[in-house]
């Protein structure tokens, strides 16, 4: 069986498996978490927010944490408008 890999996840495999040597499998935990809270934005975020730059949106079930200031992906405050639309209080997904 032949796994090819592109760069951009072969550089990421590699650093997960120095920082797991270096550090130990914790530390890879918390980095991981870290990342996924949003401390960290994306690398891409300067062609991100340019797509999004003075449009308007409407997102269900907002807002979102993941959108908001100091986020992974933080473009409210780049676009020109964004409605939300939530149909209830709470939601039951899944069931």
């Amino acid at each position: 069986m032949d796994i090819t890999f592109d760069q951009k996840a072969l550089s990421l495999l590699k650093r997960t498996l120095e920082i797991i040597r270096k550090e130990g499998m914790i530390s890879l935990f918390y980095k991981v978490k870290e990342r996924l809270r949003g401390r960290k934005p994306l690398e891409e975020l300067d062609q991100i927010k340019t797509y999004f730059a003075g449009k308007h949106g409407l997102e269900i079930g907002g807002p979102s944490a993941i959108f908001a200031d100091r986020s992974q992906l933080p473009i409210y405050d780049v676009v020109h408008s964004c409605d939300n639309c939530n149909f209830s209080t709470s939601a039951y997904l899944g069931k």
